[in-house]
């Protein structure tokens, strides 16, 4: 009997416990889903996007899968109906396109982690897709005190939109804008703060959000990072029938990722909305650039 307990209480500290709380900070109140071992060598903080809740967002990714694996934590913040009735993070929203609203909420809420299992800034990690993935570029620009890397995934970069029906347009159509004005946004949001290595995913199928918009998050982070327009490296790959190129910046600084075929989901997840099974495991792909599994060392 003894060991059997033994057995139980070793298997739940090292694959951790799914909780779902609420956070309150001088901000506002967040709820969140996390999945997090006793002791997590990082934390991801993964943001879900419109019409999903953060379970759908941990089935879609397979983040959780992950995390019990290799050891880190992940937490899925929750956008609640009451703040956006798609359950969208708004993104495009003045108030949260800084260090304040949403995203203060967010950063509030890694630091209490981050105190809570003595993680420091360097193992804080930040990923979203579509309305998520554009609160990660608000947070990789703003927050990079706080967060060591950041991955964007079929999402328009910092400040791409000033409004709810700019947003609608520049999703279709882009905003015009060039990467020298988008990053100076960044710049100007970031201050004095570190440059954080980012990596941007998009699908060449997207309808949802246009391919270009995608291609200027990725210009918009490797301009502000001080990073010529020049490929340093080019990984190629084959999976499921569909293939991928991932060009990168700088010394695996910026990387720009397109998958062939792909739409508005995530590339090689789970069964869940707005995730697509066929490959390529784009989950694995930013785990590795972050140096998180074990098998494969740093990604960076």
């Amino acid at each position: 009997m003894k060991a059997c307990c033994f057995w139980i209480a070793l298997f739940c500290c090292v694959s951790g416990t799914a909780r779902h709380s609420v956070y309150h900070s001088s901000g506002g109140t967040i709820a969140y889903y996390s999945v997090i071992p006793a002791a997590p060598k990082a934390l991801v903080v993964a943001l879900h996007g419109c019409k999903l809740t953060p379970t759908d967002f941990e089935s879609g990714t397979r983040l959780s899968a992950w995390a019990r694996r290799e050891n880190f934590g992940v937490v899925y913040p929750e956008q609640p109906e009451t703040r956006n009735p798609l359950r969208c993070w708004n993104w495009f929203l003045p108030a949260n396109q800084g260090r304040s609203g949403e995203a203060a909420r967010i950063a509030a809420l890694t630091r209490y982690l981050a105190r809570k299992y003595s993680l420091s800034r360097d193992h804080l990690y930040v990923v979203g897709i579509s309305a998520g993935g554009a609160m990660t570029a608000i947070l990789a620009a703003c927050y990079s005190d706080l967060f060591a890397s950041a991955a964007i995934h079929s999402a328009p970069g910092f400040m791409a939109a000033k409004d709810a029906v700019s947003a609608g347009k520049v999703l279709e159509q882009g905003n015009g804008k060039s990467e020298q004005e988008m990053a100076a946004l960044v710049r100007q949001c970031r201050g004095r703060r570190r440059d954080i290595p980012v990596l941007v995913i998009h699908g060449s199928d997207d309808t949802r959000v246009v391919l270009s918009v995608g291609k200027q998050a990725a210009g918009q982070f490797r301009v502000a990072n001080g990073l010529a327009d020049m490929v340093t490296a080019t990984e190629v790959c084959s999976e499921a029938g569909r293939s991928c190129s991932l060009d990168w910046y700088g010394s695996q600084n910026v990387g720009w990722m397109l998958v062939s075929g792909l739409g508005h989901a995530w590339s090689g997840g789970g069964s869940a909305p707005y995730s697509d099974p066929a490959g390529p495991d784009v989950t694995r792909k930013i785990l590795e650039f972050w140096g998180l599994l074990a098998v494969h060392g740093s990604g960076r």
